[in-house]
């Protein structure tokens, strides 16, 4: 790895090969601080200090390449938030839910930097939050963020699964053939449940 960021250095003034660098760098840093991560789940909440004080700053790379570079590169831009999901940890008493991270990005960061991050955190654990908590938070961002895949994508999930939205409405057949609406079913709770017949079993 280190063989290959040194060439991608001797060529600054080749962009693949910045975009390249920034790539490898944000991989190797992704994956030291998913396993800091996923130490401090069981790490004694004592160690904090010294893995805040003196680990991180170790760990700490930032590339002095243009912000457009960075945004483009996944992985780094993956390695930015797992730093995040690490430094909320140590803040919030090993508090895991990555949700915590939403205060920090929003003042840490700015224009598509931040918008690239912010929508990166809410469409990645949006399965797993409190959906009272997200749709506040995706209200929230959607006040300033300006970039336009970001916030599209985030406007479309917040349109259709933000608290208070209405379902889609299906027609499905039931056992009888006879097609069932779910607008049909208002004031019920109901379950569907999807299943396959043609593969193996899981």
């Amino acid at each position: 790895t280190l063989k290959i960021i040194d060439y991608c250095d001797s060529k600054d003034h080749d962009t693949s090969l910045v975009k390249y660098r920034a790539d490898v760098m944000g991989l190797c840093q992704k994956v030291k601080y998913k396993y800091l991560r996923v130490y401090l789940a069981k790490a004694p909440v004592s160690e904090y200090s010294y893995i805040k004080n003196v680990v991180l700053p170790q760990l700490d790379r930032r590339l002095p390449y243009d912000e457009v570079v960075l945004i483009n590169s996944s992985n780094f831009t993956d390695y930015l938030m797992e730093q995040e999901r690490v430094l909320s940890i140590l803040n919030n008493q090993g508090n895991p839910d990555p949700l915590l991270c939403y205060g920090a990005i929003k003042a840490r960061y700015k224009g598509q930097m931040r918008d690239v991050l912010i929508s990166k955190l809410l469409l990645t654990f949006y399965a797993k939050a409190d959906l009272e908590q997200w749709t506040t938070l995706a209200t929230d961002a959607l006040t300033y963020m300006a970039t336009a895949p970001h916030k599209t994508m985030l406007e479309r999930k917040l349109d259709q699964n933000g608290l208070g939205r209405l379902a889609f409405d299906f027609a499905l057949p039931d056992t009888s053939g006879n097609i069932i609406r779910l607008s049909n079913l208002k004031g019920k709770i109901v379950v569907v449940d999807f299943w396959f017949t043609g593969c193996s079993a899981c």
